[in-house]
């Protein structure tokens, strides 16, 4: 009897040894069933559209700004304005082409005296010379946009320093006119030899021309019929 009893209790450990092992299998297999439905493979479509990123101008370094850009944004950059043309872009452009010719006229002390700078100064206001640019006298055009004729001095750097006058000396002056240039250049020339000439006198100096010799009456005529051959040449005046 008690063998019996042993025997039908070891059958059903069995049994249920069976029923729990089977259990264990159904749900890892339905564990497993589940994973496989949900995950997403990932795909590779070549004819997929890239994804570009925004661009936030706020997080741009440097201050540097850009508007933000999504892939369907146009990016619509206006091209700059083209500049207006000058109303004397014709003229300038004749100038560059044209060989510059420079007329220059001198005055220096007699017996090789100097020129207290002050005096000079003073002497350049009254005849109608500005100072400007570059530090030295100009007579200007009409319309003040260009310089007809300049005085520079004859003293290294050759500009002057309007704030130290006092205890300066100069040795000359040189008076010089650049063409092409405003205007007609022999009207320019005539204006500059009347003032040289003003101021020679008031500074009691000689009035040469470029080349350091005295500017007669027939070295003048000289110097104003080669500018005007040289202006009827190059300029078709």
């Amino acid at each position: 009897m008690d063998g019996l009893r042993i025997a039908l209790l070891v059958i059903g450990a069995v049994i249920v040894a069976g029923i729990y092992w089977n259990a264990r299998r159904k749900h890892a297999a339905d564990i497993h069933n589940t994973d496989v439905a949900d995950r997403i493979e990932p795909a590779f479509d070549d004819t997929a559209e890239p994804v570009e990123p925004v661009v936030d101008a706020q997080e741009l370094p440097l201050g540097i700004t850009t508007p933000a850009v999504g892939h369907d944004d146009p990016v619509d950059t206006p091209a700059p304005p083209l500049p207006e043309a000058a109303p004397d872009q014709d003229e300038q452009a004749a100038r560059a082409d044209t060989p510059q010719k420079v007329i220059s006229l001198r005055i220096v002390g007699k017996g090789g005296a100097d020129f207290a700078a002050e005096e000079v100064v003073l002497t350049l206001r009254g005849v109608g010379l500005l100072h400007g640019k570059f530090g030295i006298f100009h007579r200007m055009s009409d319309d003040e946009d260009e310089a007809l004729f300049s005085v520079a001095n004859l003293t290294e750097p050759g500009t002057f320093d309007l704030a130290d006058l006092k205890e300066r000396r100069f040795a000359g002056l040189s008076f010089f006119m650049l063409r092409p240039g405003p205007g007609r250049g022999v009207d320019a020339f005539d204006k500059m030899v009347e003032m040289a000439r003003a101021v020679a006198i008031t500074l009691q100096g000689e009035l040469l021309d470029g080349d350091g010799s005295t500017l007669s009456i027939q070295r003048e005529r000289f110097m104003r019929e080669d500018l005007i051959q040289y202006e009827l040449k190059h300029l078709k005046l």
